[in-house]
């Protein structure tokens, strides 16, 4: 039987939350964003944590909401640097089917707009997109089950291909 629940993890601008919230109506169940729930907890939006608390913490809080998560059969979408920390890898292959949704550099550029409201790309979008790539991209696809490229493919292509995955 497979696991009931579906992380989605990938970098910002990856269409995570877009998918997610897709693919948890095309397989009717839930659906989480870790970033929403840290956002609810703390009343505060990630780039105010991220000022006032540092990202260490922001991390914490990351770590925290993902346990909470994976207690529910749903479609979690994960923040994008959710796979950096050891603990929520573990958590993620213990209780998820991960799927890394896979985007190139224009493709998430394109995605994030401006970069407002993300801390870490903050400045020269491009570069920082790609500075986190390269950190995070080994880390993705060690975590994942599975990798759906998502370079010119609709929201509703990407969920069909996940949902298809799950089954």
């Amino acid at each position: 039987m497979p696991k009931k629940r579906i992380a989605l993890i990938g970098m910002p601008g990856s269409g995570k939350t877009s998918v997610g919230r897709k693919l948890a109506a095309l397989l009717e169940t839930q659906f989480v964003d870790t970033d929403a729930e840290i956002e609810k907890h703390a009343g505060l939006p990630v780039s105010a944590i991220f000022a006032k608390y540092g990202e260490a913490r922001f991390r914490e809080m990351e770590t925290e909401v993902l346990r909470r998560s994976v207690a529910k059969n749903a479609v979690i979408s994960c923040g994008g640097g959710m796979v950096m920390r050891e603990e929520n890898l573990r958590i993620l292959k213990n209780y998820c089917v991960v799927t890394y949704l896979s985007a190139s550099i224009p493709t998430l550029s394109l995605h994030v707009g401006n970069g407002a409201g993300r801390p870490l790309l903050a400045e020269d979008k491009d570069a920082k997109i790609a500075e986190l790539l390269s950190k995070r991209e080994r880390a993705y696809v060690e975590c994942a089950d599975n990798v759906v490229a998502t370079d010119g493919k609709s929201i509703d292509a990407i969920a069909a291909e996940i949902a298809g995955n799950a089954e």
